[in-house]
């Protein structure tokens, strides 16, 4: 190892921190030390003093500057859901303290709850037309696919915001994502997807759909000015045609140039 984080005069300590949204069972981590200061000797003295604040345990004391392989584990039945540790150093040491990485791992029960079904289908049809890597699992639990934000107050949870800006995926946007019913927010630009843009009108609660920069053609998607709650609409640099009737409302942020040389204005 050749980096590390080590404290100043104004920051002399290393904070480590960590929150779980559920209630953990067992908890592991692992800070790893290894001196990297050549001036480092055994006068000049590196000790280390690392406070774990989780129902009051205290790991050992460590001077790196010797030969540390010794490893540190403990399990807890935990009350609580944060956890955080303090790197200081101890009075002999003439040097900050240091850490060169850290790794938690922790174990908790895993939700009996899930997606609702016709989100979940949905789901995996638009990740199939836009050949995105297998995502394996329940899309909502016990973590959200990297792409997906789910509303957890809704039982079964409900797909609520589809993010897959700048992935620089292919493919084709599948008309699924029309059963998506409580989807606020559609994030697909910054990509190579083709094909027409789907009929989008069951999507009644959308409020930002980005579609720009990418190949979409066809006829532009006028019906989404319908939709009442949209306030941001982007579908500019694709090969979209045709005309629009009217500007949308000033609640509207829309740019009306989208492909200057094929939309035009009745």
């Amino acid at each position: 190892m050749q980096d590390a984080c080590v404290g100043t005069e104004s920051q002399p300590n290393i904070e480590f921190s960590l929150s779980f949204s559920a209630t953990v069972q067992i908890f592991y981590g692992i800070i790893y030390l290894q001196e990297i200061d050549d001036n480092a000797t055994a006068t000049n003295v590196r000790s280390i003093r690392i406070q774990v604040h989780f129902n009051d345990y205290e790991a050992n004391d460590f001077n790196v500057t010797r030969e540390v392989n010794q490893d540190s584990s403990a399990s807890f039945n935990l009350s609580n859901s944060a956890f955080s540790a303090t790197l200081s150093r101890l009075p002999e040491s003439r040097l900050f303290p240091l850490a060169n990485a850290a790794e938690y791992y922790f174990m908790t029960n895993v939700s009996s709850n899930s997606t609702d079904a016709n989100d979940a289908s949905a789901l995996e049809r638009v990740k199939a037309g836009f050949n995105l890597p297998d995502y394996p699992g329940d899309p909502c639990y016990p973590v959200a696919w990297d792409w997906v934000v789910c509303d957890a107050n809704s039982q079964p949870a409900r797909v609520s915001e589809v993010i897959i800006s700048g992935y620089n995926t292919t493919g084709v946007l599948d008309p699924a994502i029309n059963d998506l019913s409580q989807l606020t927010i559609l994030l697909l630009d910054h990509n190579q997807l083709s094909g027409v843009i789907p009929d989008l009108r069951g999507l009644t609660k959308l409020v930002t759909v980005k579609l720009q920069n990418n190949n979409f053609s066809g006829a532009f998607p006028e019906y989404l000015f319908l939709v009442p709650s949209l306030v941001k609409l982007d579908v500019s640099n694709n090969s979209l045609n045709g005309a629009l009737s009217t500007c949308p409302g000033t609640k509207l942020i829309f740019s009306c140039v989208l492909s200057p040389s094929k939309l035009r204005r009745k």
